[in-house]
């Protein structure tokens, strides 16, 4: 989201538990929940993936 309110959509929709900018905001980093995983465990018992 830029100062104006605008958004840009990056990367393909997913199951992202978390999103965080670098310091400098030129970088991404981004968790996001792999399969497979259940609907019966909690969230927080998730095993999450992360990439830059």
């Amino acid at each position: 989201m830029d100062l104006s309110g605008r958004t840009k959509l990056i990367g393909k929709p997913d199951r992202y538990l978390s999103v965080q900018a670098s310091p400098d905001r030129r970088y991404l980093l981004a968790t996001k929940l792999q399969r497979p995983y259940s609907t019966l465990v909690p969230l927080n018992r998730f095993r999450g993936a992360s990439k830059c």
